[in-house]
């Protein structure tokens, strides 16, 4: 049944697509797939009913196509072949678990088994057990059978789970995390988290967004190596515990992040670092993140019997709310710190970009060997960082300062005739009074010291009459004019 199904699955899709396929190969937009993986639809109109009717007909190599305007209610299964599973168009599938039903292997929506794998674009919520483990997740990835290899969640989002997500121990196993969301997961027994990680080679948390967990922590790793970067993990009104639970240490690196602390959170701490252990070459490095605490009484940072021997390097953060430093760890605040009142826009609604005239702009130092790249956008998403000023901003957000002012020249050949440049604005203004085409190069002189001079060439058509006939400009065209026709154009250029 499932050969003739799979073939006829093969076909069909190759009918469909070879076109498409060959066009994009033949053009270096997309590498063939391997021989005999498949496409799988799911939805209304697919092939399949549900996404785990799909899981059990699919191959290793295989991709399945979830209709995003579906809701996939008790559909369970433990996946144990390597696929891509994911949201066939904008929006999220939704994978719901109506709480009465047994989850797969009693423990999750989905229960992955294999690598490498990818989930993308789904939506899972409401997952609960019956054993009382009070552990029942959105996706879990078990310590047995040992999975080696990479596993990446993209775009999801898991809420009002017993578990968010829960990975085993698995110390062959690489898991990335990115542009997913977590809220309102967890129990009240305080073991159920937003999210989850037992002792794995590698944990990647980028471009996510964890918030108001259940007692639990919006974050906990026991990683070998964890690299937590660019989130936000807020609990605002939540009821939870640690922002970042890292319990056993590891080769950590914390960057770039918004880690908020509610008057509502069951402990002190924002961030808990080997407070229940210490894998070798631990190490906790935090860089450019944005501390705020909201809570009456706090602490940034929780390690246990272990703060006198643990090694921790931080800079450029901004530690805003008055919470206090752990006594006998050396490296806190760290080079480049900031504890006033950095001027956000918005605490309130956590909005902690940097206003004019705060007190962390230009003021972070350079950090050697490390390059901060990005900014978080919120929810779930981020941003190019680029450094505007001086030196580097101190904390997650880099202040959008102004460029300098520059002046403008044409350093060679000429304008049209009537056409003119203002020097102050680098506007091109006036009536051209003679057809042709104008080549010249424009000089921009920025005013701020250690700024190089840019110069750029433009050309400039002009023409007797509007033109109907096509005119492919060259990326370096300006607007055409037309002869006794008031024309305008701004330069624009990046000074360096």
């Amino acid at each position: 049944m499932r050969k003739n199904q799979r073939a006829f699955t093969e076909f069909t899709q190759t009918i469909s697509h070879l076109h498409e396929l060959l066009a994009l190969w033949a053009i270096g937009l997309f590498a063939l797939p391997l021989a005999n993986a498949a496409i799988l639809s799911v939805g209304p109109s697919g092939m399949f009913a549900t996404p785990c009717a799909a899981v059990a007909a699919a191959a290793a190599g295989d991709t399945i196509n979830v209709d995003p305007a579906g809701t996939y209610v008790d559909d369970f299964c433990a996946i144990q072949e390597p696929l891509t599973i994911r949201s066939s168009g904008p929006g999220r599938a939704r994978i719901i678990s109506s709480g009465t039903k047994t989850l797969a292997w009693g423990q999750a929506i989905y229960v992955l088994t294999a690598a490498p794998m990818v989930i993308e674009g789904l939506e899972f919520s409401g997952a609960k057990t019956f054993d009382g483990s009070n552990n029942g997740a959105g996706v879990r990835l078990p310590s047995a059978p040992p999975i080696s290899g990479g596993v990446t969640i993209r775009n999801c989002s898991f809420h009002d789970n017993e578990e968010g997500m829960l990975a085993g121990d698995n110390s062959n196993l690489e898991l990335t995390i990115e542009y997913s969301e977590f809220y309102q997961n967890g129990h009240s027994s305080g073991f159920s988290h937003n999210l989850y990680i037992n002792k794995i080679k590698k944990l990647v948390f980028q471009f996510n967004y964890s918030a108001r967990s259940r007692v639990g922590h919006l974050v906990k790793s026991r990683a070998f190596e964890n690299h937590v970067l660019y989130n936000r993990l807020s609990q605002e009104s939540g009821d939870g515990s640690y922002e970042l639970d890292l319990s056993n240490g590891g080769d950590s690196w914390v960057t770039g992040n918004i880690i908020q602390q509610g008057n509502s959170s069951q402990n002190m701490a924002l961030v808990s670092f080997a407070a229940e252990g210490l894998h070798p070459n631990s190490m906790l490095r935090l860089y450019h993140n944005t501390f705020v605490n909201q809570r009456a009484a706090g602490s940034y940072l929780a390690c246990g019997p272990r703060c006198s021997s643990i090694a921790v390097t931080a800079s450029n953060n901004i530690f805003y709310g008055g919470a206090s430093f752990p006594a006998g760890v050396s490296g806190l605040p760290g080079a480049g710190a900031f504890t006033g009142d950095p001027m956000f826009v918005n605490v309130a609604a956590l909005d902690v970009h940097l206003t004019t005239g705060s007190g962390a702009i230009d003021n972070g130092v350079v950090i050697p060997g490390v390059s901060v790249n990005f900014e978080y956008k919120h929810p779930a998403s981020a941003v190019v960082r680029t450094q505007s000023g001086i030196g580097p901003d101190v904390g997650a957000y880099e202040f959008p300062q102004p460029p300098p002012p520059v002046t403008w020249k044409v350093a060679e050949g000429t304008l049209p005739p009537g056409l003119s440049l203002d020097g102050l604005t680098g506007l091109i203004t006036g009536t051209p009074t003679a057809s042709g085409v104008y080549d010249l190069a424009v000089t921009a002189t920025p005013s701020a010291p250690g700024l190089r001079t840019i110069t750029k060439h433009f050309t400039i058509p002009v023409w007797k009459t509007i033109q109907y006939f096509p005119f492919i400009p060259s990326p370096s065209t300006l607007a055409t004019g037309i002869v006794n026709r008031t024309y305008s154009y701004k330069l624009e250029v990046l000074v360096q």
